[in-house]
C-alpha cells in the first residue's frame, strides 16, 4: 500500500473536499464554516479522503466521512 498522510485541512482544500462530498451524495454546501474541524487523507498529492465535524460549545456532530470510490 501506498503512504497515506492525514493531515488538517484548510481553505485549500475546500473545492476538492466538496466534490468528494458531491461524489458520494453527502452534504457539502455549508463546509466552509467547518473546514478548520477537518482532516484530510492524502495519497502522493490527491486527497483520497476526508472527515470532519461540527462543534458546538461542548457537543460534537459528525460531520462527514468520505473516501474515493477506488480505495473504499
Amino acid at each position: 500500500m501506498e503512504n497515506i498522510t492525514i493531515m488538517p485541512a484548510t481553505n485549500n482544500e475546500l473545492a476538492p473536499i466538496k466534490e468528494l462530498l458531491k461524489q458520494a451524495s453527502l452534504p457539502f454546501e455549508d463546509i466552509d464554516k467547518h473546514i478548520s474541524n477537518f482532516l484530510i487523507a492524502r495519497m502522493d498529492e490527491n486527497i483520497i479522503g476526508a472527515v470532519g465535524l461540527e462543534i458546538y460549545d461542548d457537543n460534537a456532530l459528525l460531520r462527514s466521512i468520505v473516501v474515493v470510490q477506488e480505495m473504499r
